[in-house]
């Protein structure tokens, strides 16, 4: 017992983005980003991705089903893993536009689950939607930090689904309860 003292603990991400709600265009794909504060460390995984552009159906839904499996080690719960998207459509054209952003903490319970992301942009004119190019964002930490948005004018666009398992390891050993259960 006096040797587990010393193990960090770690959060395990598995799941999948399951698929687009609501977007324009014939067809979506997504770049993704798992983003952690400075005392976490990726031990096994890829934090950053892309999935294959998929056509949108009658719905206006386009799954996407693209799997993440991430291995966290922490030294603290400050910096708690959240996930940053990015939706792209693809126009009758084949022209790709900003479909939208989008930010979800991961949540602090073991076990699975399913997150919405609710999707945003920067407003369009009319001249925009004319020519069919949407603005996108220069600094993206906007997403992220909500300091800086003020009078920012923003449309929402659509919803991403995020399936889920979270695996916690060690955390009781460091006197930290992360979940209820």
């Amino acid at each position: 017992m006096i040797g587990s003292v010393y193990k960090t603990p770690q959060v395990h991400i598995l799941g999948k983005i399951s698929d687009a709600e609501n977007f324009e265009g014939t067809a979506v794909y997504a770049k993704y980003r798992f983003l952690t504060g400075d005392s976490w460390m990726l031990l096994s995984g890829s934090a950053t991705g892309e999935t294959f552009i998929s056509e949108v159906n009658k719905e206006l839904r386009a799954p996407l089903e693209h799997p993440f499996d991430l291995n966290y080690s922490a030294k603290t719960i400050r910096g708690w893993p959240r996930l940053f998207i990015e939706v792209w459509q693809v126009d009758s054209s084949k022209r790709e536009s900003i479909a939208g952003y989008g930010v979800a903490a991961v949540p602090m319970k073991k076990g699975s689950g399913e997150i919405k992301i609710y999707c945003w942009r920067p407003a369009t004119s009319f001249w925009d939607k004319l020519l069919g190019t949407y603005p996108e964002l220069e600094f993206k930490d906007i997403v992220i930090s909500s300091q800086n948005r003020y009078g920012f004018k923003t449309e929402s666009t659509g919803t991403v689904t995020i399936q889920y398992e979270l695996i916690f390891k060690d955390f009781h050993l460091h006197g930290v309860q992360v979940d209820s259960t």
